[in-house]
């Protein structure tokens, strides 16, 4: 059977199924607030100046940046990786060549004059394409509103497709022989998102088998190097990597080793491949001041670009009068703080610090810009837009896109979700 006729299959088995209790849509409110807007709004109406096809093609350019980026990182001396906060006991995970970079979430803010500017990339965390994708599909249904047409899935089952493939290639096994592991955090959004995720594995119909596993029953056979998973006993030749390598090196299995000790030796054995492996690398916020330090955009990018330093002092010395902090290895707005001045009035603010662990991080500082106001029911919301790429054999695609909005100056895992047709 040809992809383009598993797809075919795929999409009339599954595309009207209502994935309840296995998506991962949360609750209609969180903590009081509106997670899902029964509102749509199309491009223009977050204030972006360009049209569909212009914002998709500064998505793809700066895809490529940071894909080259990460690999320009590959030849990087381990004294200057240290420097940009890469753990040095992971350092060696990043300089193996069997890993890719297959697909990210890109967040924009559009500022007053309509550039979306880039501020962050999130490549670890499998909500990167559910809620822009998938969990689109389900929201629209819930509102009774028209579907998008489902030949976007395409796209991304061709990119799962490939990428794939070279992750079989690289331990030299055929993709149909392959077990797939989808390993995730043991919470119940992040299980159910990973379920998504091994759905749309299975609608290929090229690997052996896919199981979703989780951090507390994942494990390396000790005979064979063999991730495997401890409460079904089956091995993974090739990994869906949702747990952050960053924090694999704090807490040690019983017996004392390190996660990322035994997936290094795994992948030195050629036992197991990472799919997307190199998103460790672009989700440390770092690299956008390498990028930018290092001269790597060109002119056409810099418009969308937001100004970002190692430190306030540095920051400060730019003239930046309103700006932003987050931890380098920061999640959902945990740590971040601020300062933004608006006609000569200076407010301080921050995110939720009750975490020592994104408290005690190094941080970067950037630009804060004031973003284009969504306004919903008579309510001037501030804005995030998120745009999904993914890698094919072809070069780097764009999926889909969405904003989350929040009437705080940080845009945490409380804000609400706002679909973008």
């Amino acid at each position: 059977m040809s992809i383009h006729e598993s797809i075919k299959q795929w999409e009339e088995e599954n595309f009207s199924d209502k994935f309840t209790n296995s998506t991962g849509l949360p609750y209609p409110k969180v903590q009081g607030r509106d997670y899902l807007f029964s509102q749509t709004i199309n491009l223009i109406q977050t204030g972006c100046k360009l049209n569909q096809d212009e914002f998709n093609k500064l998505s793809v350019d700066l895809a490529n940046l940071i894909d080259s980026t990460t690999a320009t990182l590959f030849n990087e001396q381990k004294s200057r990786l240290g420097e940009l906060c890469y753990p040095l006991d992971l350092i060696d995970l990043i300089k193996t060549p069997t890993q890719n970079l297959s697909y990210m979430r890109l967040g924009f803010v559009v500022d007053m004059d309509g550039n979306p500017k880039l501020i962050e990339i999130n490549s670890q965390t499998p909500s990167y394409n559910f809620e822009l994708e998938g969990g689109t599909d389900e929201a629209l249904q819930l509102l009774g509103k028209p579907a998008r047409d489902t030949k976007y899935i395409a796209g991304l089952m061709q990119s799962l497709n490939d990428q794939l493939q070279l992750c079989a290639n690289s331990i030299s096994k055929e993709l149909k022989d392959c077990t797939i592991g989808f390993l995730t955090c043991d919470s119940t959004e992040d299980i159910y998102e990973m379920n998504y995720l091994k759905r749309l594995v299975d609608g290929l119909r090229v690997t052996k088998k896919t199981e979703v596993c989780t951090n507390l029953t994942f494990d390396f056979k000790q005979s064979t190097s063999k991730p495997f998973n401890s409460n079904t006993q089956t091995e993974f030749d090739i990994l869906f990597n949702w747990y952050p390598l960053e924090f694999t090196h704090e807490n040690p299995y019983p017996d004392g080793s390190y996660f990322y000790d035994l997936l290094k030796k795994a992948m030195d054995l050629k036992q197991v491949s990472v799919y997307n492996g190199q998103s460790f690398i672009s989700q440390n916020k770092y690299l956008l001041v390498y990028i930018q330090e290092n001269e790597l955009i060109n002119r056409e990018l810099m418009d969308y670009w937001t100004p970002s330093f190692y430190t306030q002092e540095d920051l400060e010395k730019a003239g930046i009068q309103s700006w932003i902090g987050k931890p380098i290895w920061g999640r959902q707005g945990t740590g971040v703080f601020g300062k933004q001045t608006i006609l000569g009035k200076t407010t301080n603010f921050n995110g939720d610090m009750s975490d020592e662990y994104y408290n005690n991080q190094y941080y970067i500082y950037q630009q804060m810009w004031n973003s284009y106001p969504i306004v919903i029911d008579n309510i001037a919301y501030k804005s995030t837009l998120e745009k999904f790429v993914y890698k094919t054999k072809d070069g780097w695609k764009t999926g889909g896109q969405g904003m989350r909005v929040s009437e705080e100056n940080v845009i945490d895992n409380y804000s609400s979700w706002l679909i973008v047709n």
